[in-house]
């Protein structure tokens, strides 16, 4: 769940804690990180775009870290040989997802396509939001009785 906006727009999501980043910080994982690291700062999703780098500089990119969106993530390498960004979600309740993999594609800067460690295509999640089981089966159920009083009228 998001609690509030950074300065930078970053989400601040205090239910998700990042290592030594207090729990009350007014900034983003991103901000938060790049102002105790000034030396090796986070990569950001502009900084990847360039189809060369991955040529150039690919096996010393593997492990950085990298702003996504004001979310701290591990650029790693895929089963398929593709670069991704390492990606945990989280649902409102605050339950997290198994890793899925992050690439960019044609909207480029914004990495919104998922992929599973071996490179199958899952989906793009622009504009939407990652739920739990047990949320999503509580969403299903309530949406299922309102098409119920629906049809009713």
């Amino acid at each position: 769940m998001i609690d509030d906006f950074c300065t930078c727009g970053g989400p601040i999501t205090r239910s998700i804690h990042v290592p030594d980043q207090p729990q009350d910080s007014e900034q983003c994982a991103a901000c938060w990180y790049n102002q105790q690291h000034p030396t090796t700062p986070l990569l950001t999703l502009e900084d990847l775009v360039s189809p060369r780098l991955e040529c150039a500089w690919g096996e010393w990119l593997i492990g950085r870290l990298v702003d996504w969106h004001g979310h701290v993530v591990p650029l790693v390498r895929c089963e398929d040989g593709a670069l991704r960004l390492e990606v945990t979600l989280h649902c409102r309740c605050g339950a997290e997802s198994t890793p899925f993999y992050a690439g960019s594609g044609l909207h480029s800067g914004a990495w919104p396509y998922f992929y599973d460690k071996n490179g199958n295509y899952l989906a793009c999640i622009r504009d939407q939001e990652w739920r739990c089981d047990t949320c999503s089966a509580k969403d299903d159920a309530h949406t299922r009785a309102a098409m119920g009083a629906l049809l009713l009228l």
